[in-house]
């Protein structure tokens, strides 16, 4: 790993050391550093799973969290944390369950109709 000693004297020189901090943890990783899990607070999760097309509110999000084990959530003193990678593929989990639950229920129908 290259050796570098950053000198943070001015404010366009700390926005290079910046720069080159990030470069160093690219090579570290070897991926993006946009493929680091993002982490939300409750509100952030809400309005992430929101946009995802789940229905969320708080008073679900906090029932999910205490009581769900395959729900995606970190206690970190005392506060909730949610990753984005780990609520995708739950988001993705509900779609599926919603998706299976609207065929089992158009099979029943149409038995019921015939």
């Amino acid at each position: 790993m290259k050796s570098t000693s950053f000198n943070f004297s001015t404010f366009p020189q700390l926005q290079a050391d910046i720069s080159e901090i990030k470069d160093i943890l690219r090579d570290v990783f070897k991926k993006p550093m946009e493929d680091i899990p993002k982490a939300f607070n409750t509100n952030q999760a809400i309005e992430y799973i929101r946009n995802k097309g789940v229905p969320m509110s708080r008073s679900r999000l906090y029932k999910l969290s205490s009581g769900n084990k395959d729900f995606p959530v970190h206690y970190i003193g005392g506060r909730l944390l949610f990753y984005s990678q780990e609520i995708d593929t739950w988001v993705a989990q509900q779609i599926v369950n919603r998706n299976n639950n609207e065929s089992e229920t158009l099979r029943i129908a149409q038995s019921v109709k015939n």
